[in-house]
């Protein structure tokens, strides 16, 4: 009778021990699942940081190709307007002298100089 009640104690502690090690085996794999996702989220977390790294560089190298151009289109504008402004200047003292030497032939008369496309006989 002794050997059949440690028998059923023994047979409760297995039972209750089998129990333990299911749960526990359940929640090692529940576990590990979710470590597997870690795992994938962290490395497409890194491809994705290195993409952007890479994408920064390029972005950086263009910026700094177009920066260099623009800087070569601006002295190139700032010589074409100085050109332009100097031929203004050289035009404005053309006219001035012939209106000077218009006056001049034509005595006190006032003499009225017309440029190149004005059209007065409409």
């Amino acid at each position: 009778m002794t050997s059949s009640l440690v028998d059923y104690v023994l047979l409760a502690a297995l039972a209750l021990t089998s129990v333990c090690v299911l749960a526990t085996y359940l929640k090692l794999r529940h576990f590990d699942r979710n470590h597997y996702d870690y795992k994938r989220t962290l490395d497409e977390t890194a491809d994705a940081l290195k993409a952007a790294g890479n994408s920064m560089g390029s972005f950086t190298a263009d910026g700094q190709k177009t920066l260099v151009e623009l800087a070569l289109r601006i002295d190139d504008a700032r010589k074409t307007l100085a050109s332009l402004d100097a031929g203004i200047a050289t035009a404005r003292d053309t006219l001035a002298s012939l209106e000077k030497a218009a006056q001049h032939q034509a005595g006190s008369g006032r003499v009225a100089l017309r440029l190149v496309g004005d059209d007065t006989t409409a």
